[in-house]
């Protein structure tokens, strides 16, 4: 009878040891499925956000040539002014 409890005692470990490395397969591979499923949400989100930043340094740049051309117009004008000052005789007054 000792015999045959060994036996039992043995085939109950091996069953529990097939069933806990199942169970251990089933938890990495969800597990795994889940980082996955993160990474992807992740990296989508990691390129919307540099899209968003190229988007901005973009317009920063147009916005920054905007200015620098609308400076430059400024200055022509004010040239343009004082020549037609001088020219016509008329005294400038800054307000």
């Amino acid at each position: 009878m000792h015999a045959q409890s060994n036996m039992k005692h043995d085939e109950i470990s091996d069953l529990l040891e097939q069933h806990l490395a199942k169970f251990a397969g089933q938890i990495t591979r969800y597990v795994d499925e889940r980082a996955e499923s993160f990474e992807a949400r992740l990296d989508t989100r990691l390129d919307r956000i540099e899209i968003a930043i190229d988007n901005l340094a973009s317009r920063a740049a147009t916005e920054e040539q905007e200015r620098a051309a609308i400076i430059v117009e400024q200055h022509r004008h004010r040239q343009w002014v004082h020549q037609l000052a001088k020219e016509t005789r008329v005294k400038l007054v800054s307000e």
